[in-house]
């Protein structure tokens, strides 16, 4: 089989690797697992009753994967689940959790923030624009796309 990838797609698709195994790393380096980090991250990011559906389109986790992790999570005391109707339940972090997230997370988040603060307000504009392009283009024109 031939590979019709341009090289500039094998560029962007080695950065993306690269970007994710930075975030295994920095996962790794912490004790974290991959999914718990995500779980803690979002959080962090988005606020502290966020609901398990919104979690699952925030991690970009599939929602069997996340549901695991969610109860290692509370087994683990960092997080609780508080049901708010039949189908609607909220996750909150523990103050234990909240004590494990600013010890990692936030310091990624912070980490984040610091390498988007050395970019001018031009580039952050540009790079946010050209990402939002892409997916906008790709979600669109993989709905053409059958077996």
């Amino acid at each position: 089989m031939k590979v019709k990838a341009t090289r500039e797609l094998v560029r962007i698709n080695s950065l993306v690797s690269e970007i994710d195994r930075a975030y295994h790393q920095a996962a790794s380096n912490f004790g974290l697992t991959d999914s718990i980090m995500n779980i803690l991250y979002a959080i962090c990011n988005y606020g502290d009753d966020v609901q398990v559906s919104e979690l699952v389109a925030l991690t970009s986790m599939p929602k069997q994967t996340l549901n695991s992790a969610l109860r290692k999570c509370e087994k683990a005391g960092l997080t609780e689940i508080e049901v708010t109707s039949h189908k609607n339940k909220k996750v909150k972090l523990t103050s234990e959790g909240k004590a494990l997230a600013e010890k990692t997370v936030i310091k990624i988040i912070d980490t984040e923030n610091r390498v988007l603060s050395d970019f001018t307000s031009q580039e952050r504009e540009d790079y946010i624009r050209l990402m939002q392009k892409f997916l906008d283009m790709f979600k669109a024109r993989i709905q053409d796309i059958k077996e």
